[in-house]
């Protein structure tokens, strides 16, 4: 019994401790099927389930996991995103684009043979870069891949997401949330907004389908899995585009994280 009252009191003064930070308090004390229960996955992998089975209910900071939010603490209090306003893709590392190209390349060799039935080569395309163009979902029209080259850094050069796309911090957060607005509401709680939804399945049902055809007849290319992840949502009948509002806290919230341990292991540990 000394042993568990022991315990029962060390919980209790890491609690007190805890309450401290409001962030961390409110998800002590909040139960969210996304962080208690499925807690074990990473927060891109839960917010693409959310998507594709229509769970429509918006995601706060309730919901993620703390390697998310330790992650967006840096961006947005830890100079990480170089926009005070704005996290771009850019912020998650130099390599980012690389990691999650989908290399329209592929998408253009289709076209031209099915339009102009011309053969055409990945070196024809990036010799003449400013020649060829595609449907850039982002922009929402056609763009050169010469644009591309500029607008993505190394999504021509395709290395793949590997175990990172589960471990790493990083990339996690950036294929969970991409492009995000960071604003601040009157009581100085620095916010992180998104919207998670499929750019090319926004558009109007004729474009929407013309997304469709096109993903049928291109190859899956060099990153078959991810490419096939990537494309599922535009079949998926069932895909409900979401909200994101993750509230930081204040810059002084921030700081007061900063020094406490939480006796070296994150509150929502000791949850149960």
């Amino acid at each position: 019994m000394d042993n568990l009252g022991a315990i029962a009191a060390q919980v209790e003064e890491l609690a007190a401790e805890a309450a401290k930070d409001p962030r961390a308090k409110a998800r002590y004390e909040d139960f969210s099927v996304w962080s208690d229960i499925l807690g074990f996955l990473p927060d891109n992998v839960k917010g693409f389930i959310k998507y594709n089975l229509g769970l429509g209910k918006d995601l706060s900071e309730l919901d993620l996991n703390e390697k998310t939010l330790n992650y967006l603490d840096y961006l947005a209090f830890g100079g990480g995103a170089a926009d005070p306003n704005r996290i771009e893709y850019e912020d998650y590392g130099p390599e980012f684009y690389s990691k999650i190209s989908r290399d329209p390349i592929n998408l253009i060799i289709n076209d031209q043979k099915k339009r102009f039935n011309r053969d055409v080569t990945r070196e024809d395309i990036l010799a003449n870069p400013e020649q060829y163009t595609y449907y850039d979902s982002t922009l929402k029209r056609q763009a050169t891949i010469k644009e591309a080259m500029e607008m993505y850094p190394g999504a021509f050069d395709p290395k793949g997401l590997g175990i990172g796309a589960f471990t790493d911090p990083a990339t996690i957060t950036g294929t969970f949330l991409g492009g995000a607005d960071i604003v601040r509401d009157e009581n100085g709680n620095v916010i992180i907004q998104d919207r998670y939804d499929f750019n090319e399945l926004e558009d109007t049902p004729e474009k929407v389908e013309g997304v469709r055809k096109q993903f049928r007849k291109t190859p899956l290319g060099e990153k078959p899995f991810y490419e096939a992840t990537r494309r599922f949502p535009a079949f998926n009948p069932l895909g409900q585009p979401y909200d994101i509002n993750v509230n930081l806290g204040t810059e002084e919230d921030y700081i007061k994280r900063q020094g406490l341990t939480y006796g070296g292991k994150p509150l929502m540990k000791l949850k149960y």
